[in-house]
């Protein structure tokens, strides 16, 4: 079971992958848009970004929900540089961009349910969404060569699925070849 700082369980959600990695330029965007791009022929995929920080936004992003401890967007592909554009860009069917800190991402997830087409598979990049859903897929990946993870990224090793190494260009192991989506969720080969 994954950690979670809940006072109660959430129930598994086998239909949501997770990329989490140990900071910066760790390879989680460049693995969501190529795991999107792989399955997306296969399976309505829609693309999430959980950001543990508040900042503005493009003024075209339709904001969907707000609380207290979060705010929920879509994405609409406009401003192509950020990580969720460059989701959209790759082929998911929608995506859309969460701002949360921690305490917030439960209510955050319920929104989302809300929001998402019941058919797709749910691609995430979130370091802290793994603390509250036990996925059907955690993948973790570091920069080859970075030292020093932090404690949660060291906390998650334990519970992912599959761990791979980014080199700028190449992720080793290969995770695509870890992946299937079957029967609307997320398994490892």
């Amino acid at each position: 079971m994954h950690p979670c700082k809940t006072t109660h369980a959430m129930p598994p959600f086998p239909r949501l992958l997770i990329v989490s990695g140990n900071g910066r330029n760790s390879g989680k965007t460049t693995l969501i848009t190529r795991i999107i791009r792989e399955f997306r022929e296969k399976q309505h995929i829609t693309g999430i970004k959980i950001s543990p920080h508040f900042h503005p936004v493009p003024e075209s992003y339709p904001l969907l929900q707000r609380a207290e401890n979060w705010a929920l967007y879509r994405e609409d592909g406009k401003a192509r540089a950020t990580d969720s554009a460059r989701m959209l860009h790759a082929g998911a069917r929608e995506v859309f961009y969460v701002q949360a800190y921690d305490q917030g991402i439960p209510g955050a997830l319920d929104a989302l349910r809300n929001h998402i087409d019941r058919e797709s598979l749910w691609v995430c990049e979130s370091g802290g969404l793994p603390q509250f859903v036990k996925p059907g897929i955690l993948v973790l990946t570091s920069l080859k060569g970075r030292h020093g993870e932090k404690p949660a990224f060291r906390d998650l090793i334990n519970h992912a699925d599959i761990v791979t190494q980014f080199d700028g260009r190449h992720f080793t192991p290969n995770p695509l070849s870890k992946l299937k989506p079957q029967k609307n969720q997320w398994v490892a080969r």
